[in-house]
């Protein structure tokens, strides 16, 4: 028998318009929402590239509405005809001051191709305005508001697959003082704000970044344009916001992890939840199957940033959740608790046949987990959960991926994907709503609040406050032991806290408006005197939700109202007015002055006079190695043989360009797939590596067994290049790219080109091929190229 009081209740399944993989919650109270394409089911063979549409099918949904099917807004798409041709799908999302969704990047006819476009969303006019057309598109960027109520932009992939820094405003690459690139930042990146106004970045990798934010025009401004080239240097100082990223020395002991939430359930502290891939590194597994045994962990690790730089990361066993998960999501409850919903526990990507449909329930207080009530849907890739202002839970999506091939790259056939495409949603009572029995518990009821409903920092302001049996009367109710740290009332307070959360903004794992704080409050029977936040940096302005709790932590209806530095209201940047659009398009031109990743990349490259190591990498993502790029090139800049690593990789061939401290070094691949792994666990796997060297040809004469001396006497067999030895990959079909039958013929061209020479044995020549390890320190290369020199 269920136990709602325990483990909460999930309410019947109802449909929305499309699968939900794009929502935020608007202070008009409706959801927003929209999804890959406009219904799955009008053509459900999802194998024939159908999923790639241009524009964007989006709905609103509205919690009040008695009748779920009533709840989609009939038109799919947005009136505004500026928007035609753009799909926001995998775009980054959050809210500007007025309420405004800003929308950044999207889908541009396939997965990894960024769509070139800034878009705003505007609830009082229900219309999406295109905004900005950029130079190049975002793919899978993140946005975070800040303290000033600009929205920042990290991230995002471009069609030449080139994983993009922010462009505007100016933002460096991260450079070492010698001019090396020393990160790439990951797809959807981890952004949260610290307590000093700046923004860190948790992940997916394990290295935490700092981007430190200023205006030129404030005094210690200018200093942060240091590593800017002195070429650009006169543009670079017309820019009004500068950035620096810095190293804070703070690490995940959990290395890699991608497909997974990151949570600030506290002011300056962090968690984060599950994800990535542990598994086998076997030269077997890479070959057969590179995704193999790659399962998610169940760990949580924790970040406090109000602890003196730099901070640990830390994990504690009684804080890990009880199961594995990726792809999962992860809700602010108004109580502080974090509630993680759906995910997979499996190895692989996406993997359907295991999912967890078991929420847990982390207490902040306890700082344990807790087994929730099972949803019937497995909720995983592409799936959302949101905050309403209830306080319960939207939880939908699923599904809606891969689009190369008769299989996913978990290997499921079409039909089993697009079962797994789900138009379902469901709404999730907490327990904190329910009571022993099955009976819906008495909640609090905000009254009334200040109107308008518009707040500054630090001010005081009064609500009144009932309950919801009618009377609006405040019965006599039993006193807690220990009300929270956050309560400023007595421990027989009838109402134990106040949480201020802003509006949710959800895709892909990754909350990127959510937040929560506890208010300072007193309170005289029906008249709560409450505290709005103190600064900008612990709550951005904007619309937020605010919940009062009672003595037994059951929380009242949010209500929305918005907190600014003037605590006036402000009119929406309606499409009636064509200032914004023309102030942000003549703000761009200045602004794309830095180098692009691949421009950095062709410079490093021409700059070296020694060819590369070519290392076959496949990543678990199934969109390819150019967009799925910024762990392995973080992995690879790590192993100790590695001096530098080429910021771009080959989309194309899936191979990434090294260059090792020793000048004609063998890589020993199962030193460097250990080592690989050490960064990014199974998120990657290492299939091959292919040499350039040069030396004095052996073997002529005798047989046909040629072999290579090296400098310093190392000898290296020579032998033919057969599809075993094939270090490029293709992604469209997941297997090794065909050997080219020049390819095949080379070692016997060079066995012939030496023996017609009148060097044969002692020739010099240049030789490119796969390296094969023989054993312990022997090695052998299958020659793909050459040059006898």
């Amino acid at each position: 028998m269920s136990k709602p009081e325990l483990e909460g209740k999930w309410g019947n399944p109802f449909n929305l318009k499309n699968v939900a993989v794009h929502a935020s919650l608007l202070h008009t109270g409706k959801v927003l929402y929209w999804g890959r394409r406009a219904d799955p089911r009008a053509d459900p063979d999802i194998s024939n590239g159908n999923l790639d549409e241009h524009d964007t099918s989006a709905y609103l949904w509205d919690p009040a509405q008695p009748t779920p099917e009533s709840k989609a807004d009939p038109q799919p798409q947005p009136p505004d005809v500026a928007l035609k041709g753009t799909n926001l799908f995998c775009s980054g999302h959050a809210f500007l001051p007025d309420g405004t969704l800003l929308i950044a990047g999207g889908h541009d006819g396939g997965d990894g191709k960024g769509a070139k476009a800034i878009t705003t969303y505007h609830p009082d006019d229900n219309q999406f305005h295109l905004r900005l057309t950029t130079k190049l598109g975002r793919w899978y960027p993140s946005v975070l508001t800040l303290p000033d109520g600009r929205a920042l932009i990290v991230s995002g992939s471009n069609s030449d697959f080139d994983v993009l820094e922010v462009t505007d405003p100016l933002w460096q690459l991260s450079l070492g003082k010698d001019g090396k690139i020393k990160t790439v930042i990951p797809l959807y990146p981890r952004l949260h704000l610290t307590p000093e106004g700046n923004v860190i970045a948790t992940g997916p990798q394990d290295q935490s970044w700092i981007l430190t934010i200023k205006d030129t025009s404030d005094k210690g401004g200018k200093d942060l344009l240091m590593n800017v080239p002195d070429a650009h240097r006169k543009d670079a100082a017309a820019a009004t916001v500068v950035g620096k990223w810095s190293d804070p020395n703070t690490r995940r002991p959990n290395s890699y992890r991608d497909y997974c939430p990151s949570v600030m359930y506290a002011p300056g502290k962090i968690m984060y939840i599950g994800g990535g891939s542990d598994g086998g590194d076997t030269k077997d597994e890479v070959v057969k199957n590179p995704q193999r045994d790659a399962q998610p962990t169940k760990e949580v690790e924790f970040l406090d940033l109000n602890k003196p730089l730099p901070a640990t990361w830390t994990i504690e066993a009684k804080t890990n959740m009880k199961r594995p998960r990726r792809m999962h999501n992860a809700t602010i409850l108004p109580d502080g608790s974090v509630l993680v919903t759906g995910g997979t526990s499996g190895a692989t990507f996406n993997n359907l046949k295991t999912p967890e449909k078991t929420p847990e329930l982390f207490s902040p207080i306890t700082r344990t987990w807790t087994d929730m009530a099972p949803e019937d849907d497995g909720r995983m890739y592409h799936s959302i959960a949101l905050l309403l202002p209830s306080g319960q839970v939207l939880s939908a999506g699923g599904g809606e991926y891969q689009t190369r091939g008769a299989v996913s790259p978990d290997g499921d056939p079409p039909k089993v994907m697009a079962a797994n495409c789900l138009r379902t949603a469901r709404i999730y009572d907490p327990p904190y709503l329910w009571k022993a029995g099955g009976v819906k518990a008495a909640r609090p009821v905000i009254l009334s609040t200040p109107e308008p409903r518009e707040l500054k920092y630090g001010q005081e302001f009064e609500i009144k406050i009932g309950y919801n049996d009618g009377s609006n009367t405040i019965p006599k109710l039993p006193t807690v032991a220990t009300p929270p740290p956050t309560n400023d009332g007595k421990a027989d307070s009838v109402i134990r806290g106040v949480s201020w959360m802003r509006l949710g903004s959800v895709t892909h794992t990754r909350n990127m408006s959510q937040s929560i704080v506890f208010l300072k409050f007193t309170q005289n029977q029906a008249t709560v005197k409450i505290t709005a936040p103190a600064t900008n940096i612990i709550a951005p302005p904007g619309y937020y939700l605010l919940f009062v709790l009672d003595d037994k932590g059951v929380p009242s209806e949010g209500r929305i109202m918005r907190i600014s530095q003037e605590g006036k209201p402000v009119s929406s940047t309606t499409a009636t007015s064509n200032k914004p659009k023309a102030r942000l398009a003549a703000a761009e031109a200045p602004r794309t002055v830095q180098l692009t990743l691949s421009e950095h990349s062709e410079r490093i490259v021409a700059e070296q006079d020694r060819p590369p190591v070519v290392v076959g990498i496949t990543p678990l993502c199934p969109y390819g190695l150019g967009p799925c790029w910024a762990g392995a090139f973080d992995a690879l800049r790590r192993i100790r043989d590695v001096e530098m690593v080429a910021p771009t990789p080959s989309q194309e061939d899936s191979v990434a360009f090294v260059y090792t401290k020793e000048r004609d070094l063998l890589p020993d691949i199962d030193v460097w797939r250990r080592e690989l792994r050490e960064t990014i666990n199974a998120s990657y796997q290492m299939r091959a590596i292919e040499v350039t060297v040069e030396g004095t040809v052996g073997g002529v004469k005798e047989s046909n067994k040629l072999k290579l001396v090296l400098s310093g006497g190392r000898e290296l067999g020579l032998g033919e290049f057969t599809q075993k030895s094939q270090v490029r990959w293709d992604v469209t079909t997941g297997a090794d790219k065909p050997v080219t039958a020049d390819e095949a013929a080379a070692y016997g061209r060079l066995v012939q080109a030496l023996k017609g020479s009148s060097a044969g044995d002692g020739a010099k020549v240049k030789v490119t091929g796969t390296l094969q390890k023989l054993g312990a320190g022997g090695f052998s290369l299958d020659v793909r190229a050459f040059e006898v020199l």
